[in-house]
């Protein structure tokens, strides 16, 4: 901390060090290293701050290793329409740096704001001992707000805010742009209400089709509603319906979560949280193949519903003594069907894109669970990929008792379940799930922990 708390300065070094003596885990990075520093300095009475930071990172390893660092996910250096990227085969290091810059204004007054913009070079890699899901990034965004904080004859509070981003990669490609509004408000009975809405326009995923060409999906809207009881009351509820829809005809979605909170007395807390969402999608990636010395990306309409269930419960029996509970029954269920391969992706017009296989080109093997094309119908398969159906079932829950025998020293007794199924429901159906949990045949893997601290004063 600088100036009296009104700036400061961070700095964070990270290393991974494997000793790998084994070929088959010469996958793994031999080294990684990770840097930064970060700042934030506010002025007139904390009114206005600008803040960034800068991080590099290097990792270092066989052949092997940094081709699969390359193609990996997070990166696809082999995309075929990416110009400013390239795989080398050769390499065993790679370099690279991320940041960001922000200046705005969180003080006086009813209006508050930000601007700003961060990246993310190709090479950035700091999977070792972090987390990140894309690189080549360059985004800015802005967002604008109001605060008002006094009550009137219609509400207690009220807060209003609109945002815009938009994305690139390091080739110049707009990747995505989007606008968002959103409005809340605690009205005199202590109850909330929440609403908004975002803006997308037609965007390039590189991600789509798995290290191919980036794929341009259509724009889309997305609509979503909160209304929330009154905090104060042992019971309280709140809902959270939402809906969406692409152009073109490209997605639909709806969905709603719910909460349930009982507290009868104030060292208990029980709270059950269902959820339910469907989907319908045109552009689902399915697999890559192989044809006439050409790559064919693979494509499908998926319709997925999903359900959910969490429970919890907190219990302090005495101000060092508490038990938890969390547990959580989730389906999941996704249909394919009008599979397609990828045409021209950033075509002008979204039908032009892809073209959907007729009924003399895919056939269903019922028997081997496998689709057959034949694409230039000659009657002979030109290759097959299995059926990507899928259902989902699993369970799983947490059971702790804590014991802080003195201050700073506690004993933990964990007990954790869990269990996954794949039942095999033609149809997404509730009952077909309940009698999938039910199943007395189902194996669970239960993992019981025991963790102990102490705290030593000196």
């Amino acid at each position: 901390d600088l100036n009296k708390g009104n700036s400061h300065v961070g700095v964070m070094m990270t290393a991974t060090n494997r000793n790998i003596d084994q070929a088959s885990l010469e996958f793994l990075h031999k080294s990684a290293y990770s840097g930064g520093v970060d700042f934030r300095h506010s002025w007139n009475n904390r009114t206005y701050y600008l803040e960034g930071n800068l991080a590099i990172s290097q990792v270092n390893g066989t052949e092997e290793a940094l081709l699969r660092t390359q193609t990996a996910s997070t990166r696809f250096f082999q995309r075929p329409d990416a110009d400013h990227l390239e795989v080398d085969s050769t390499r065993t290091s790679l370099t690279g740096t991320g940041g960001k810059l922000e200046f705005g204004k969180r003080g006086k007054g009813n209006i508050r704001y930000e601007i700003g913009g961060t990246w993310k070079s190709p090479g950035l890699a700091i999977n070792d001992i972090g987390f990140m899901r894309s690189t080549d990034l360059i985004k800015q965004y802005s967002w604008v707000g109001y605060s008002s904080p006094n009550p009137t004859k219609w509400y207690r509070r009220f807060n209003a805010s609109l945002s815009q981003y938009t994305n690139w990669d390091f080739g110049g490609m707009n990747i995505s742009n989007g606008l968002s509004f959103s409005t809340s408000a605690e009205l005199k009975n202590y109850w909330g209400v929440r609403m908004g809405s975002s803006l997308r326009t037609e965007s390039a995923s590189r991600s789509a089709l798995r290290g191919g060409p980036a794929f341009v999906r259509p724009g889309s809207t997305y609509l979503w509603f909160r209304l929330s009881s009154d905090e104060r009351k042992k019971l309280r509820f709140s809902t959270n319906p939402w809906f969406s829809s692409g152009n073109k005809g490209y997605s639909d979605g709806f969905g709603v979560s719910m909460s349930f909170n009982y507290q009868p007395i104030n060292s208990l807390n029980i709270s059950l949280s269902p959820a339910y969402s469907w989907s319908n999608r045109e552009q689902q990636y399915v697999t890559t193949k192989d044809y006439e010395s050409q790559k064919r990306y693979i494509n499908a309409s998926i319709e997925q519903n999903t359900a959910s269930l969490s429970i919890r419960f907190n219990y302090s029996i005495r101000p060092n003594l508490s038990l938890q509970f969390y547990g959580q029954p989730f389906v999941s269920a996704g249909n394919y069907d009008e599979f397609k391969k990828i045409t021209d992706p950033d075509n002008n017009s979204y039908s032009s894109r892809f073209h959907i296989f007729d009924e003399n080109q895919i056939t269903l093997d019922d028997d081997e669970e496998s689709y057959l094309i034949d694409e230039n119908r000659d009657g002979n398969v030109d290759y097959s990929f299995s059926n990507p159906n899928f259902d989902f079932l699993q369970y799983r829950s947490n059971f702790v008792m804590r014991w802080e025998y003195k201050p700073g020293s506690a004993l933990f007794l964990v007990w954790n379940k869990e269990r996954t199924e794949n039942p095999g429901m033609e149809n997404f159906s509730i009952s077909g799930s309940v009698d999938g949990f039910l199943d007395p045949e189902s194996q669970a893997h239960n993992t019981f922990l025991l963790k102990f601290t102490h705290r030593f004063v000196l």
